[in-house]
């Protein structure tokens, strides 16, 4: 029995309490009109009296309003206690990309009255824990995540999960991860490499070596795109000449990166004419041992890599590269977010993982070896 004196069989109150959960969720939303009687007496298999007395309750707490001859609708407005606040969580701010990446996050959310706070991950799933309960703590209205380690399951996946109970959306930048289900947003990056690599094949490259990370999704993804291309071209996959690292900025663990950097380079010479790098980082370290050692792009190796960044400055080599989104993917995983700040039922529900598409730029880092 009520405070209101209504009594209710256990049919009638588990379709109370699906009712006003969905309200609270968000996924009837404010004065959207609810399910006629008859349909939810097909979808429960209840009777019309098991409905009416569940609808009655819910009008008597303001839960609905009724309508004769039009229906019932949401009376209840769904309020939230979110701080007009937006997370955004990136690997490194300093990377050539991510101040164009940032720009277009906060022009969309500028725009509709929210303020962005920053955080730097460095590659850290300790750092990423420490942003995540900090977010949580605060209540932000939603996150942009550039996931840590993807390669690998994320071991802060509790907090991840509290997010969602909270009814805190995340959206995940250029990658995402294994255990844990959210929207994305990325680059097709196998596709990416794959038709990089198919060029070197194309322009007469048989000897070709690889350089990926090995510890994010991208890395793996574009390795993939890598092996792909020298199957179907039935090309010999030497794993001499595949050479994996960590992601760390190359200032972070200097002499083990160099060291890493300096033996692919090393390998390399002689023994491949062609190389596909991870992104313009890599391939610029690499571009500069190759030329200390007297080895000369595209003339003695061509190379390919992601980003089409002018990380090599003025030097003459302009890499054939993807051209990176930056900040229209900075827009766009904005749009994905406010979808899903503005329509809360979506938080559990939306898994999309939406493929921006990229163009691959045209340089001079390719020799064609069949002339």
């Amino acid at each position: 029995m009520n405070e209101n004196g209504l009594r209710m069989g256990a049919k009638a109150r588990a379709l109370y309490d699906w009712i006003t959960e969905n309200i609270d969720n968000g996924f009837f939303e404010y004065e959207s009109k609810l399910p006629s009687e008859n349909m939810l007496c097909i979808k429960f298999n209840i009777s019309r009296q098991t409905v009416k007395n569940a609808f009655a309750e819910l009008e008597r707490s303001e839960y609905i309003e009724r309508f004769k001859g039009k229906g019932s609708f949401v009376k209840k407005k769904v309020v939230t206690n979110h701080v007009n606040t937006i997370g955004v969580c990136l690997s490194y701010l300093e990377q050539y990309m991510f101040p164009s990446v940032i720009e277009g996050i906060e022009e969309v959310f500028s725009k509709n009255g929210y303020g962005i706070d920053l955080g730097l991950g460095q590659n850290r799933v300790d750092i990423e824990r420490l942003f995540l309960k900090r977010m949580l703590d605060m209540n932000v209205s939603g996150l942009i995540v550039e996931g840590i380690k993807t390669a690998f399951p994320n071991p802060n996946t509790e907090c991840y999960s509290q997010l969602i109970e909270a009814k805190i959306p995340v959206v995940f930048i250029h990658n995402h991860y294994v255990n844990f289900k959210a929207p994305s947003v990325v680059m097709d990056d196998e596709k990416i490499m794959y038709e990089e690599t198919r060029m070197l094949i194309e322009a007469g490259h048989r000897k070709i070596g690889g350089l990926f990370k090995f510890d994010d999704m991208q890395g793996i993804k574009r390795y993939a795109g890598f092996i792909k291309a020298l199957i179907e071209h039935e090309i010999k996959i030497d794993d001499r000449y595949v050479c994996w690292y960590e992601g760390a900025k190359l200032d972070d663990r200097k002499e083990r990166i160099r060291s890493v950097m300096d033996n692919f380079a090393e390998d390399i010479i002689g023994n491949c004419t062609a190389i596909a790098c991870y992104n313009d980082v890599t391939a610029s370290f690499v571009i500069k041992r190759l030329v200390e050692r007297g080895v000369n792009v595209p003339e003695d190796i061509s190379i390919v890599a992601c980003d089409n960044s002018s990380i090599l400055g003025g030097s003459n080599i302009r890499l054939t590269s993807a051209q990176h989104p930056k900040k229209e993917m900075g827009k766009y995983v904005s749009k994905v977010l406010m979808d899903l700040i503005e329509h809360p039922y979506k938080i559990k529900e939306e898994k999309v993982t939406h493929v921006l598409p990229t163009d691959i730029i045209i340089g001079n880092s390719i020799r064609n070896i069949n002339e």
